[in-house]
């Protein structure tokens, strides 16, 4: 009887299918790896839009020596919050423009993305809106973005937005840790629907107030200089500024999850009323009636227990 045997060659075969094997293994290991770390677009980060240039113009904001504000709830006299398109982005066919809130936040947490996400602006031009919804249908997009065709502008190449949809910067004041945040648009131009990060600008950074109070000091208003005072930075204090914003995010999350839930037990309470007034019309349901009575008497009595605990 002959029994197989491996001759050198065959046994390097072996060993190099092992290996490639292995190197296979490594190889998904990675790529699950990848899977796990969330996207994120570069814009998205504070640090590179900073560096942006600030070449696209802010347009009847009203400007001060340290500011620009968008006060949406003044009058409009036919001049709405507007950006003027500069030259170096006119030939380009489409244009996306992205607000975002000018904090230094993580940009992988979606916990934080959740909370820093600014509503864009509504567009004047009824002819704009349509051009967004069509490219929207097939290049989709954030909530916080808008896409703009350059053959819209028109001869001041100018994009307005209705001055009083625009989120208030004290909406922001938690998650950012600041007593008046900024927000800031940036512009990336498109061929074809294929985004140009690399040619992208930025405005300054500017705030959303509800108006113009005339009676407050230049601090009040948030509009007063630079102060002296320099806060050193360490890694461990921006360590501590990122654990206090994830905190902030946190509570922010909660607390409109608590106003949901809230809502949601008023309106359930409200059902279960006009059930027992039903039950109460008809001698049937009499039994049924107690019985509902009776739950609504112990789902009160836990709520005040609880309400006690918490105090």
């Amino acid at each position: 009887m002959i029994h197989p045997t491996l001759t050198p060659s065959t046994t390097h075969v072996v060993s190099s299918v092992s290996y490639d094997s292995e190197t296979d293994n490594d190889a998904m290991a990675s790529m699950m790896g990848l899977l796990d770390t969330p996207y994120v677009f570069e814009l998205d980060v504070y640090s590179t839009r900073d560096q942006l240039p600030q070449t696209l113009q802010l347009g009847d904001f009203h400007m001060f020596e340290n500011a620009a504000c968008n006060f949406r709830d003044g009058t409009v006299l036919g001049k709405p919050p507007r950006i003027v398109v500069p030259a170096e982005l006119r030939h380009f066919d489409s244009i996306l423009l992205s607000i975002y809130l000018h904090v230094d936040y993580d940009a992988t947490d979606p916990a934080l993305q959740r909370s820093c996400m600014v509503q864009a602006p509504i567009f004047c031009s009824e002819n704009m809106k349509t051009t967004h919804g069509e490219i929207q249908h097939t290049h989709p997009v954030k909530p916080h973005q808008l896409w703009v065709r350059t053959n819209t502008l028109g001869v001041d190449f100018s994009v307005r937005f209705k001055k009083r949809q625009w989120e208030l910067s004290r909406k922001f004041r938690k998650v950012s840790g600041k007593q008046w945040p900024t927000f800031t648009i940036v512009a990336t131009p498109a061929i074809e629907g294929i985004l140009q990060p690399e040619q992208s600008i930025r405005t300054i950074a500017f705030q959303v107030r509800s108006k113009e109070q005339v009676n407050r000091t230049s601090a009040a208003r948030g509009l007063s200089g630079p102060t002296a005072t320099k806060k050193r930075r360490t890694p461990q204090s921006e360590a501590a500024m990122r654990r206090l914003q994830k905190y902030q995010s946190d509570i922010v999350q909660v607390r409109n999850e608590i106003f949901k839930l809230e809502q949601q037990n008023k309106e359930y309470e409200t059902r279960f009323r006009f059930m027992m007034a039903i039950a109460d019309t008809d001698h049937r349901f009499t039994q049924i009636s107690t019985l509902m009575a009776s739950s609504v008497a112990q789902i009160r009595a836990m709520a005040m227990q609880r309400n006690i605990s918490r105090k």
